[in-house]
């Protein structure tokens, strides 16, 4: 698994965190420097967004990360990861945009199931919710969703390169 503290760097800086721990309640945070370092012991199981209804925003329910950690570690991931190595931890029920970091194009994807391979490579610059145009193909409109967005490159964050 990904240990939390590492994906704390990925973890978009002006977003609300919803943190899950393993047998613990579950903690709210509206920014990322608002998590404490006693995460950083735990590891992550998976990532979800959600939105929360009772909270609006223009007139949009409130998006926010929620992340699920555990204190065992059964799987190791190295520095620096790739969509492959995340795609395990991303919830399968979510939609997902990813957005490659040199040139800002995206594509949106029904679920991390329809990432492409062609992704798997990439390193992981970034993620966290957004509100984003989805076409519903079946209805012929376009609607405003939640989406996990994950900023890719093909080259390692500088602050992640191992030497």
């Amino acid at each position: 698994m990904i240990p939390f503290k590492i994906i704390r760097k990925f973890i978009s800086i002006i977003d609300p965190i919803k943190i899950c721990p393993e047998e613990e309640s579950d903690n709210i945070y509206r920014f990322r420097k608002e998590i404490p370092d006693t995460w950083d012991e735990y590891y992550v199981s998976s990532v979800h967004v959600r939105e929360d209804n009772k909270y609006r925003w223009e007139g949009h329910a409130l998006n926010y990360l929620e992340i699920y950690l555990k204190k065992e570690n059964d799987i190791q991931t190295s520095l620096p990861f790739t969509v492959k190595d995340l795609k395990p931890y991303i919830s399968t029920i979510d939609r997902i945009s990813v957005c490659d970091s040199e040139t800002l194009y995206y594509e949106n994807y029904g679920s991390i199931e329809y990432v492409g391979e062609e992704y798997d490579n990439m390193y992981v610059y970034g993620f966290g919710p957004r509100l984003i145009d989805w076409r519903d193909k079946k209805h012929d409109c376009l609607e405003i969703i939640s989406m996990l967005e994950i900023m890719v490159s093909k080259e390692p964050r500088e602050d992640m390169k191992v030497e």
